[in-house]
C-alpha cells in the first residue's frame, strides 16, 4: 500500500541543494543519456530554475530530437520547476507529484506531453502510466491515453498492473480510470477492484466506488468486506459503507457487523449502524445483535446500537441470547435502558428465562425496576 511520506513544500529546490547547472553543465544529457535513472535521482537533488527561458531551453531539446523515448521525455517533465505537493512510496521507491493543473508551469508541463507524444518511439505500458501520471490536465490525459492506450492494454491484469505500476499516487489516476478506462470497458470484472486496490487516498476511492458501482454486476459480500478494509480512515468508510449498502442491500447479519467492525472509532461504528439500520436491509436475531453490541466502547452506544436495530429483530426471543445481549452493559443504567427497548419481545420469555434476566443486575433497585417490566 502507498504511504504519504511528505507534505506540503513550497519549491522544486528544498534548502541546501545544489543549482541544476552545477549538477548538469550540459542541459542535453536530459535527452541524450543512456541512464536516465541516474539522471532522474540527481535532478530530484537540485533546485530548478522557476523561469520562462528555462522552460523554453527544455522545449527547444525537445524539438530538436526526431524521436524522444518516453524515460526521456520524462526527464524533460521532471526539469520543470514544480512544487512537489504529493510525495508517496510503496517500500520500493517514491514519487512526487505537484497539485495537478495548479502550478503556472502547469500549461507548460502538457505542452511538453503533447508534443513529445508525437515524437514516442518505445511506450510500454510501464512508461505512458508515468506520462499519464505527470499530465496536468484531463485533455493531455485523454491525448496519451486514445494514441497509446491500445496498444499496450490488452485486457489482462499484467498490462493493467504496468499503467498503473508507472503512476502510483498521481492525482491523474483518478481521471485516468473513471474518465478513460470506465467508458472504455477496460475496468468490467475484476480489473475495477484491482484499480480500487492500487488508490493511494480515501478520497479516490470513494470517487472509484461510485464508478464502479454504477456498473450492473453482482456484488458479494466479499467485495463489500474487502472495499471496507481499503479505507484508512473513518470518514472515507462512512460514505463508502452507504454507497455499498444502497448497492448490495439486503447485507446479511454477519456482513454487515464485519462492515461495522472495520471502522475505528465509537464515533463511525455508530454512523456505520445507523446506515446499516436504515438503508442495509439487515434482519437479525439477539445472538447476532449481541455481537453488533460487542463492537461498542461504552453504554450509551451500545444502547443507541439496541434501538437502531430492535425493529430489526425476526423469530421468536431466546433465553440465552437475550442474557447475553443484556450482559454487554457494563452498568444497571443502562441494562434498564435495554429492557425497556426489548420489553415487548422479552416478556414472550418463559418466566424462569426472565428470572434469569433480573439476575444480571447488580442492583436490588435497578432489578424491582426490570421486574416491573418483565414480569407483567
Amino acid at each position: 500500500m502507498l504511504a504519504l511520506v511528505g507534505g506540503l513544500f513550497g519549491a522544486c529546490g528544498i534548502g541546501g541543494q545544489r543549482q541544476l547547472r552545477d549538477a548538469f553543465p550540459d542541459l542535453g544529457v536530459l535527452v541524450t543519456t543512456t541512464d536516465p535513472a541516474r539522471v532522474r535521482a540527481e535532478l530530484a537533488n537540485v533546485t530548478l530554475p522557476d523561469s520562462d527561458s528555462h522552460n523554453m531551453e527544455l522545449l527547444a531539446m525537445l524539438r530538436g530530437r526526431e524521436t524522444v523515448t518516453a524515460a526521456h521525455l520524462v526527464l524533460l517533465v521532471r526539469a520543470v520547476a514544480l512544487p512537489e505537493n504529493i510525495i508517496c512510496s510503496n517500500g520500493a521507491g517514491k514519487w512526487t507529484y505537484p497539485q495537478r493543473g495548479k502550478s503556472e508551469h502547469a500549461a507548460f508541463v502538457d505542452q511538453l506531453l503533447t508534443e513529445g507524444a508525437a515524437k514516442l518511439d518505445d511506450v510500454d505500458g510501464y512508461w505512458l502510466g508515468e506520462l499519464i501520471g505527470i499530465s496536468q490536465s484531463d485533455a493531455t490525459m485523454m491525448m496519451l491515453c486514445e494514441q497509446y492506450v491500445p496498444a499496450v492494454d490488452d485486457g489482462s491484469e499484467r498490462a493493467f498492473d504496468e499503467l498503473l505500476r508507472g503512476m502510483p499516487g498521481s492525482p491523474a489516476m483518478l481521471p485516468f480510470l473513471s474518465l478513460y478506462m470506465g467508458p472504455q470497458g477496460r475496468l468490467d470484472g475484476a480489473r475495477g477492484w484491482h484499480a480500487f486496490g492500487k488508490m493511494s487516498f480515501d478520497n479516490d476511492r470513494v470517487a472509484l466506488l461510485e464508478t464502479l458501482l454504477q456498473r450492473n454486476e453482482e456484488l458479494s459480500d466479499e467485495r463489500v468486506l474487502m472495499a471496507m478494509k481499503a479505507f484508512s480512515f473513518d470518514n472515507g468508510r462512512e460514505r463508502a459503507l452507504e454507497l455499498l449498502v444502497d448497492r448490495a442491500s439486503p447485507l446479511d447479519a454477519e456482513t454487515a457487523r464485519a462492515a461495522a467492525s472495520t471502522f475505528s472509532f465509537d464515533s463511525g461504528r455508530g454512523a456505520a449502524f445507523a446506515t446499516l439500520a436504515k438503508r442495509g436491509g439487515v434482519v437479525l436475531e439477539e445472538s447476532q445483535l449481541a455481537r453488533f453490541v460487542g463492537l461498542c466502547s461504552f453504554d450509551a452506544d451500545r444502547v443507541k446500537c439496541v434501538q437502531l436495530f430492535a425493529p430489526k429483530l425476526q423469530g421468536e426471543p431466546r433465553g440465552k441470547a437475550a442474557n447475553s445481549l443484556l450482559s454487554k452493559l457494563s452498568f444497571d443504567s443502562g441494562r434498564l435502558k435495554v429492557v425497556e427497548l426489548m420489553a415487548s419481545r422479552w416478556v414472550q420469555l418463559s418466566k424462569d428465562e426472565r428470572f434469569a434476566l433480573l439476575q444480571v443486575f447488580s442492583f436490588d433497585s435497578s432489578r424491582k425496576q426490570a421486574t416491573r417490566l418483565l414480569m407483567r
